[in-house]
């Protein structure tokens, strides 16, 4: 099917300078990118597509050196940034560029608002909202190839061509449900996690994400936390996956035995059974040293971040939970992982064990609070019927 709108390639910075700065008098701009991450920790980015209600732009971003006409133009506030899916293109913008927008309309969660699905693809909301089939045939292309082909240029125009009437028709339908300002809370907790992620402090927490975390000792889990550190540091420093650098099985077995031995040393760190054989060879210098100055230091890791296994009065909360999740997403026709997803609820259950009272903090502030407070304290209080 032809574009609809005309298509203004973009190849140069001066012209790119100029579009953003024209940009500046929209209410709205659809954007999406596409980008590789095969071999490497920050994705590439091959193409930017952008476009307005009258026109679409598709800019070459191997030819854009300085960004910071765009950044300027994501972060005004009065410009909506209209998005599917947006947590992707966010976290590459952010390391591509160093910032994302701060008004996002991500048409992905309106949709869920709306009852549509929880993750809904763009090409199913381009049929459900406007009756038109697009293709999805070059997914899978290599962006970072030049010249791209026809086919490519075509199905990344597709991509932003009918975002913003989607928008429209979507938030309109928000409005008269009266889950605006559910959406944008949402959107906004999408924003401030795309930030998390890039920072510092978050990187501290990333052992709690190590499965059966929560058996080590407290020892073990130091060293546990002062590896996944290291290798989220090592990751980004050679632009490789983490997994490339080291495996979460080899730094947990790293971690138990360093844990296990009277007197750590790189000997014997060299004799621990690991999935690749090749780690301790890499940084054997550089991971022992981390070992033995955390174990001199007596630091200590928080267990409060680990899942721990739930027992069976906490499961059959839980189950309660689930239940008032189903329930109230039936009857106001949303996605029931949108309202509660299992981990968000295993949180509560813990939050309100430890401290006897609901803490609604992160993705489950505001709205979902209004929603589900009363029947979830029923449910950790066993007086629900």
């Amino acid at each position: 099917m032809p574009i609809a709108k005309p298509i203004t390639y973009i190849f140069t910075q001066a012209d790119f300078d100029k579009l953003c700065h024209t940009l500046m008098s929209e209410k709205a701009i659809a954007l999406d990118t596409e980008f590789m991450r095969t071999n490497t920790f920050y994705a590439k980015i091959g193409l930017l597509q952008l476009a307005t209600p009258t026109a679409l732009y598709l800019v070459d971003p191997l030819q854009i050196p300085d960004w910071s006409a765009f950044n300027r133009l994501i972060t005004v506030e009065d410009i909506a940034i209209v998005v599917h899916s947006a947590s992707e293109d966010l976290n590459l913008l952010l390391t591509h560029c160093g910032v994302i927008p701060v008004n996002l309309f991500d048409t992905q969660i309106a949709a869920a608002f709306l009852g549509l699905g929880f993750s809904l693809s763009y090409q199913a909301l381009v049929e459900d909202q406007l009756e038109i089939r697009i293709e999805k045939e070059e997914t899978r292309s290599d962006w970072l190839k030049r010249p791209l082909s026809e086919k490519q240029l075509h199905y990344a125009a597709n991509d932003v061509l009918y975002l913003l009437e989607i928008a429209d028709k979507l938030h309109a339908d928000l409005e008269s449900q009266g889950r605006l300002s559910w959406f944008k809370d949402e959107c906004d907790v999408i924003l401030q996690n795309a930030k998390q992620v890039e920072s510092e402090s978050y990187w501290a927490t990333l052992y709690s994400n190590i499965s059966n975390a929560w058996r080590l000792s407290d020892k073990g889990l130091s060293y546990l936390r002062t590896l996944c550190i290291w290798r989220e540091e090592e990751s980004r420093r050679r632009n490789r996956p983490r997994s490339w650098v080291a495996k979460d099985g080899d730094l947990q077995s790293l971690a138990i035995a360093a844990a296990a031995m009277p007197s750590l040393s790189a000997d014997g760190l060299a004799t621990v059974k690991l999935q690749d054989a090749k780690l301790m060879t890499r940084y054997a210098g550089e991971i022992s040293q981390l070992l033995i100055e955390v174990g001199q230091s007596n630091a200590s890791a928080d267990r409060s971040n680990l899942s721990l296994p739930l027992d069976s009065s906490a499961r059959s909360t839980l189950k309660k939970l689930q239940k008032v999740v189903e329930l109230k997403a039936q009857a106001l026709h949303l996605a029931p992982e949108l309202l509660g997803r299992k981990k968000q609820l295993v949180e509560i259950i813990r939050q309100y064990n430890e401290s006897g009272s609901l803490a609604w903090v992160g993705s489950q502030t505001s709205w979902r609070q209004a929603i589900l407070e009363t029947e979830f304290l029923k449910a950790l209080t066993g007086t629900a019927h």
